[in-house]
C-alpha cells in the first residue's frame, strides 16, 4: 500500500468514531472493494450530510454519532432536493462533485437497506429515500473525452487540413516572433 492509502487509512480510523455506528459498520464492510482513499472522502460526503441534517432540524442530534437510522428513514425526496440544492448554492459544488457525494449517499443508503442486516436478519434501514433519487454517473473516461472535445482532430479532413497548415502557413504565422525565428534559423553544428 503507497504511503498516501496509508495516510488515508489512518485518517480515516481517527474519523470513524464521530460517525453514527451504522457508517464504520458500512466502512469496514467496504474497505475490502475501495480504497482508503475513497472511503475517506466518502466520510467527508456523509459528514456534510449528516451535518446539514442535524443543521436542518431533520435529526434531534446534537453530535454526528448520534444520528438515528429511524431518522434517515423518515428523510423525504423533498429533503435530499432541498440537500442537493444546499450543495449547489452553498457550498458551490460543481455537477460533478454533487453526483459524486450523492452517489456516496446511494452506496451507503443501498447498503443499509439491502446488505445489513440486525439480529433478526431484517435490514437496518427500512425505507430508502437514495433509491428514488436520480444520479447521472460520470467515469473519468467520459470527462476526459468532453474536456478533449474540439481539441482534437477527428477525422481526415481535420488532419489534412492540419497538415496542410504546417506545411504551408505555419511558417509565414510565427516568422515574426523572434525567438521562434531563431530556433528555426540555427545552424547545424557538425559532430
Amino acid at each position: 500500500m503507497n504511503v498516501i492509502k496509508v495516510q488515508d487509512l489512518q485518517l480515516l480510523e481517527k474519523r470513524l468514531p464521530c460517525f453514527p455506528w451504522y457508517v464504520e459498520q458500512y466502512i469496514q464492510h467496504k474497505i475490502v472493494d475501495l480504497s482508503p482513499s475513497t472511503l475517506l472522502e466518502y466520510t467527508r460526503d456523509f459528514e456534510t450530510f449528516i451535518k446539514w441534517m442535524i443543521q436542518e432540524g431533520l435529526s434531534s442530534a446534537l453530535t454526528m454519532n448520534q444520528v438515528t437510522l429511524s431518522e434517515l428513514e423518515q428523510l423525504t425526496l423533498q429533503n435530499v432536493d432541498t440537500y442537493k440544492l444546499h450543495l449547489q448554492l452553498r457550498n458551490q459544488n460543481s455537477v460533478i462533485t454533487r453526483e459524486r457525494k450523492l452517489a456516496s449517499l446511494k452506496s451507503l443508503f443501498h447498503y443499509l437497506s439491502q446488505i445489513a442486516e440486525d439480529d433478526e436478519h431484517y435490514p437496518l434501514l427500512k425505507r430508502n429515500v437514495m433509491a428514488k433519487l436520480k444520479t447521472h454517473r460520470h467515469t473519468s473516461a467520459k470527462l476526459a473525452a468532453s474536456r478533449l472535445q474540439g481539441k482534437i482532430l477527428e477525422d481526415d479532413a481535420e488532419i489534412q487540413a492540419f497538415c496542410s497548415f504546417v506545411a504551408r502557413d505555419y511558417i509565414t504565422q510565427i516568422s515574426d516572433n523572434p525567438h521562434v525565428y531563431r530556433i528555426i534559423e540555427m545552424p547545424r553544428i557538425a559532430a
